[in-house]
């Protein structure tokens, strides 16, 4: 199935990458001579470096990526996404010149489109070739580019000693993909600066092996909270995957735990809470294990979590996908006051300009970046810490949320 889908993507940038040339080479041809090669040219170097990257994943343990590796992966990635979008504008293009015709053809009426196919074409080009340098700032800086983003969440629930409680959440470092220590660590300083109450990480430590994290232990092991750190698990870090070659075993997520709980110092919450006491007064932290969509392990238990906890309590629970909030937690009436996941990444790719938001993961996960309310219920679902698939980030950066709880009268 894994190869059946292969071929599949490869026949559709192979016609992408034919209907292209053809557009491009008809479109210019005083130039196309030079066009032609310099096209060809290119899509050779492209699929070589395509083929050579499928040789290095099926032969070659990748633990730490370099920056060498994640740029030929973004440059790849980024001509063949480009060859496949000028296709479908291309395309376009032709339903308007077939729509033309059959005006003239009706009307008598003449004109030429040449100009205009021209000044398109250059136009597609040009945009999609800025897409492509994007692409590749987002390798080398866009993915460092780490905001910190605020949100007050008020409820009567929260005792007034907790007034003012400040909640860190990380999510999905994929600390594989990763080329650079230095931003890590001066992230982590930024954290601790903050004077954090609770530090919570809410799944995807590492793309694919434990190994990828052994580097960052120094590093993630110093964020420091007054009330401690805690984690869940998410669907990277069970890894389902089988692999026919031997170098790729499904991870054991025991030692993802190890680096987790005995090295960078978190606290585990399996389906299980903890209260978080302050004074007289508590706060109940729940974590539940990942629930996803297939083929994502669906082993969240939001009941267990928080098995004979009074409804009195707030209660913040961790769940690595915001889909199990969706399907599970707020349409079952289970009285979370606050939940925190990630998974999405905001596709790493998107345009946020002010109070508007859009990027193509909305279309797979409804509930894909932000805040989200339902009654009395908060959704917050951070934008990711790391980056996998495409090594970098545009427009989506990187996310430390800083949540202050408030108590409202």
């Amino acid at each position: 199935m894994r190869f059946l889908s292969f071929y599949i993507i490869f026949v559709i940038l192979f016609i992408s990458d034919i209907y292209s040339f053809r557009w491009i080479t008809t479109t210019f041809t005083s130039q196309s001579s030079y066009l032609r090669w310099g096209y060809w040219a290119l899509s050779v170097i492209v699929y070589t470096l395509l083929f050579y990257i499928i040789y290095l994943a099926r032969t070659t343990v990748i633990v730490n990526a370099t920056l060498g590796y994640n740029l030929m992966v973004a440059f790849v990635f980024a001509i063949l996404l480009a060859k496949i979008l000028m296709s479908i504008f291309f395309l376009l293009g032709d339903v308007f010149r077939l729509g033309t015709w059959i005006y003239q053809y009706f009307t008598g009426s003449h004109g030429s489109v040449g100009a205009i196919r021209r000044y398109y074409t250059l136009g597609i080009v040009s945009l999609i070739g800025l897409l492509c340098v994007s692409l590749l700032y987002g390798v080398v800086w866009g993915k460092y580019n780490f905001k910190l983003r605020e949100q007050v969440v008020a409820s009567s629930k929260i005792p007034k000693s907790f007034d003012g409680f400040k909640i860190i959440q990380l999510s999905d470092m994929h600390l594989g993909t990763f080329d650079r220590i230095k931003p890590l660590e001066d992230v982590v300083s930024e954290i601790n600066q903050l004077s954090p109450d609770l530090i919570l990480f809410t799944g995807d430590l590492v793309n694919f092996r434990a190994e990828e994290a052994r580097k960052y232990v120094s590093i993630f092991s110093k964020l420091s909270a007054k009330y401690g750190k805690y984690t869940i698990m998410g669907n990277h870090d069970y890894e389902n995957k089988r692999y026919q070659n031997t170098l790729f075993l499904e991870e054991d997520k025991e030692k993802i735990l190890d680096v987790l709980e005995k090295q960078m110092g978190f606290h585990w919450l399996k389906n299980s809470s903890v209260y978080i006491q302050n004074q007289n007064d508590s706060i109940v932290l729940g974590g539940v294990e990942n629930w996803g969509k297939p083929p994502f392990p669906q082993l969240g238990d939001v009941q267990k979590a928080f098995d004979g906890i009074p409804p009195s309590f707030f209660k913040v629970l961790m769940s690595h996908d915001p889909s199990y909030w969706d399907q599970k937690i707020s349409k079952e009436n289970n009285e979370i006051d606050l939940t925190l996941s990630g998974h999405t990444h905001g596709m790493q790719f998107g345009i946020e300009v002010g109070n508007f938001k859009w990027s193509p993961v909305q279309y797979v996960y409804p509930l894909w970046v932000g805040l989200y309310k339902r009654g009395n219920e908060v959704l917050y679902v951070n934008r990711g810490f790391g980056s996998i698939g495409y090594p970098g980030r545009v427009g989506i950066w990187p996310e430390i949320t800083l949540i202050t709880l408030k108590h409202k009268e």
